[in-house]
């Protein structure tokens, strides 16, 4: 019961770690669900003792976040379609592709961007303590292989 309680816990640390440094530009359809999100990162704090503060201001970073994800996951969807037409029309225009291609590194360094920016914020409303608690959770949940 406590191993899968432990296990549980570490695995949506680490879901809540992606999240926040995934591209959801390259998601498609794979965005978890907000009430999810919410779930698992709830899970999370509860495993660090999250203050009421911690997890109230850690929540006006994520919501915030996960609006931008939508937009980000929304833009790379547009591209992904541009791509498939492009493709997929009798003559291959190479400057069109090469367009797309500029528009989804783009996408991914504002994504990203966006991700670590967010990992941070978060990341300075734990102590070092807490801090250390995810980063174990995480290790646990990729089989100590971090």
């Amino acid at each position: 019961m406590l191993r899968s309680l432990i296990q549980r816990t570490a695995l949506t640390f680490a879901t809540l770690a992606a999240l926040t440094t995934a591209t959801p530009a390259l998601a498609g359809n794979r965005m978890p669900d907000p009430e999810q999100m919410r779930e698992r990162a709830e899970h999370v704090f509860d495993a660090v003792d999250a203050t009421p503060r911690q997890r109230t201001e850690a929540w006006k970073l994520l919501d915030g976040a996960i609006e931008q994800m939508r937009a980000y996951r929304d833009q790379g969807r547009a591209l992904r379609d541009r791509l498939g037409s492009a493709l997929a029309a009798r003559q291959i225009d190479r400057n069109e592709v090469r367009s797309i291609q500029t528009d989804a590194v783009d996408l991914f360094d504002r994504a990203t961007d966006r991700g670590f920016e967010l990992l941070v914020g978060i990341a300075e409303l734990f102590t070092p303590e807490q801090r250390q608690q995810m980063r174990e959770l995480h290790r646990m949940h990729d089989g100590g292989n971090r």
